[in-house]
C-alpha cells in the first residue's frame, strides 16, 4: 500500500504500509486529534489526515 505525503515545499513523499501499518498510524491520527479536542485546539487537519490515509490505502489495496 502507498500514501502519498507532500511536504510544505511540494515535494511528494511515498510511503509503503501494510494493512496492520496503516491501522495504526489511524489510530494514532486519531488519538491526536482526542487529545487537540480535549486541550480545546483545532483538530480540523487531523480529521481530513485520517480520511485520506484511510481512503487513500482501501482503494490502492483493491
Amino acid at each position: 500500500m502507498r500514501n502519498w505525503f507532500k511536504k510544505q515545499n511540494d515535494e511528494m513523499i511515498e510511503i509503503q504500509v501494510d494493512d496492520t501499518e496503516r491501522r495504526i498510524i489511524v489510530r494514532a491520527l486519531a488519538d491526536l486529534r482526542d487529545k487537540q479536542r480535549m486541550a480545546h485546539k483545532n483538530y480540523d487537519f487531523l480529521d481530513s489526515l485520517i480520511v485520506k490515509v484511510w481512503l487513500n490505502c482501501k482503494t490502492k489495496s483493491h
